[in-house]
């Protein structure tokens, strides 16, 4: 897995945009590879903070970050003694159910830490927000949680905008020759799948000194955390993979993770004559290649997401992107005007 550090993209504001809440769903809080056993760290997450740690059998868990004996950080000098959570104050101590295990001194306290949903897939660790504190309602896609990530490449930044921002861009083909100057049309119309969303475009794209390249591909959105992008080539029996997932860490600010994959889809062995080892290194230099692309492409975004205006009734006319069902759609995963807002 090769995950490179890209410096963020952030504008400094003295303004917020509180007409989007955060979001409900699964969003990506850092990479698998962050987090080896015994490992606790802090993530910025919805507006506030999460402490994500595993234990030393290799359980991930996930808590909001104060200790509730007499508050301390666990996120600050909070370790792993096996399976528990050691407060860094007393040294009281809690399982993976939450619960406290252990105390220095008389007997624990009927007292947990609040647990916050967490899994991984892709090389990515993720946690479930909801509003209202509701459990998991859904779960990622199979698609997702089976990418290989031996040979994945991860780059992640910061970057200003809204929530929605990452999502609605990758069905909003309107601006691709405009933003990207990469020609684009729907091969399909959008389709509803509870928490996902599909659609099929066709981009041509001119790759000098070869042209133009077409390339088909199909787009699936995972809540609003952003598309899962995959795209065949039957004539090299192969199957590239990107992806851009956004998390809100703070009120119009967005932590992104660009995921790039190469994988043979030959059955059982990699293309004829290429050895498996060969096949491995042609793997992770695609995945590179792709995610130099895939970046270059949204890094045209940047500055727009950064100074954009969200507007909840745009003006859109007949010919446009799918912008009206995608927000009818998205609206599943906020909560009702005036509760839990960006801006608070």
């Amino acid at each position: 897995m090769r995950i490179r550090r890209t410096r963020d993209q952030v504008r400094p504001r003295s303004d917020s945009d509180p007409v989007l809440p955060y979001p409900n769903g699964w969003f990506c809080v850092g990479t698998a590879a962050e987090w080896r056993p015994k490992t606790v760290l802090t993530k910025p997450f919805m507006g506030q903070e999460i402490v994500v740690y595993r234990t030393e059998r290799g359980t991930l868990r996930a808590v909001r970050p104060h200790c509730p004996h007499l508050g301390a950080h666990l996120g600050f000098g909070g370790t792993v003694d096996g399976e528990l959570l050691v407060c860094p104050f007393h040294r009281f101590a809690f399982g993976p159910d939450g619960a406290c295990a252990r105390t220095p001194y008389g007997l624990p306290p009927r007292a947990g830490l609040q647990l916050v949903p967490v899994t991984q897939a892709a090389g990515l660790v993720w946690a479930w927000h909801s509003h209202d504190g509701t459990p998991p309602s859904w779960q990622l896609p199979e698609k997702l949680t089976r990418l290989s990530t031996r040979h994945i490449h991860i780059r992640s930044l910061e970057v200003d905008g809204h929530s929605l921002d990452v999502a609605e861009n990758a069905i909003d083909f309107r601006h691709f020759p405009h933003v990207h100057r990469i020609d684009a049309e729907a091969l399909s119309e959008p389709k509803e799948d509870g928490p996902f969303y599909h659609m099929d475009i066709r981009l041509r794209r001119p790759m000098p000194p070869f042209g133009t390249i077409v390339q088909d591909f199909s787009v699936s959105l995972i809540g609003v955390a952003g598309p899962f992008v995959e795209i065949d080539l039957p004539l090299a029996h192969a199957r590239v993979t990107g992806c851009v997932f956004s998390t809100p860490i703070a009120p119009r600010r967005n932590r992104i993770h660009f995921v790039s994959a190469a994988t043979f889809t030959r059955p059982g062995r990699p293309s004829r004559g290429v050895s498996r080892i060969a096949a491995g290194v042609l793997e992770s230099a695609v995945s590179r290649v792709l995610g130099r692309y895939h970046y270059r492409d949204a890094a045209h975004d940047f500055p727009i997401w950064s100074h954009r205006e969200f507007l909840p009734h745009p003006r859109i006319n007949g010919a446009d992107s799918p912008i009206g069902p995608f927000r009818i759609w998205a609206r599943q995963f906020y909560p009702s005007v005036g509760e839990d807002r960006e801006a608070k």
